[in-house]
């Protein structure tokens, strides 16, 4: 009888141990999973990490921003910024910890330092060709009497700037704070406006129209109100509208 408790007693522990075994293996078979292979791909499919462009452009800002780079790697975003910006990340090699961020005009004309819910310092150049393409409307396009809208400028939101403006006859409009634009009376008038990036600067003229009743461009409906607010950051697409003065 004490040979049959002994043998089975044996028999379990026998099977335990091959399910232990077992069991490190499965679990050491699937924590083996190629990290870099899969970080690779991510990055070639949405960074340039290579190649003409990629060599030309990190060349470029080492030129401006001249320091140690031993121990760091770009990643170039291989979607544009509003169509004009290059957003260049610098890593840390061992880590990965972001270094810096860059935005680079097309035309290689200005660059920019970027700061996470920072304004962006500019380290190089001059801003005349974002300038000659910076767009300003008024939304709404019309205003209802005694209905508020705003300037919206089309810049990437990281773009620090200052808009200023006044109306040419405010007793059918007025631009107030935040240049928000306040209609007062049926009738058109022009808003004068200036755009100024750093030191430079660029003068628009737009038409402010004011009805009895404002409507959109594709029914009946009466437009709402807009409202003079900065909105908008920058990411790995990176676009963004400034809405007013921020």
């Amino acid at each position: 009888m004490m040979n049959k408790k002994i043998t089975v007693l044996a028999t379990l522990i026998f099977v335990f141990s091959l399910m232990s075994v077992g069991a490190t293996e499965s679990v050491t078979d699937t924590a083996v999973i190629p990290v870099t292979a899969t970080v690779k791909e991510k990055n070639d499919s949405y960074y340039l990490t290579k190649g003409r462009k990629f060599e030309d452009l990190t060349a470029f800002i080492s030129s401006i921003d001249v320091k140690e780079r031993k121990h760091t790697y770009f990643l170039v975003d291989k979607d544009m910024m509003n169509g004009y910006f290059y957003r260049i990340t610098e890593y840390d090699k061992q880590s990965s910890e972001l270094i810096r961020e860059y935005a680079v005009a097309r035309d290689k004309s200005n660059v920019w330092i970027l700061h996470t819910g920072e304004k962006a310092v500019l380290i190089y150049g001059n801003v005349q060709s974002l300038l000659k393409r910076t767009r300003i409307d008024l939304y709404p396009a019309v205003l209802g009497v005694n209905d508020t809208g705003t300037f919206y400028v089309n810049l990437p939101a990281f773009i620090p700037y200052t808009l200023t403006g006044e109306t040419i006859n405010t007793a059918i409009a007025k631009i107030g704070e935040k240049n928000a634009v306040k209609a007062v009376s049926e009738g058109r008038t022009k808003a004068l406006l200036t755009i100024r990036i750093g030191k430079e600067e660029r003068q628009f003229e737009k038409t402010v129209t004011v009805s009895s009743r404002a409507y959109t461009g594709t029914g009946n409906g009466r437009i709402g109100i807009g409202i003079g607010i900065g909105i908008g950051g920058h990411s790995r697409s990176g676009i963004g509208i400034g809405f007013g003065d921020w």
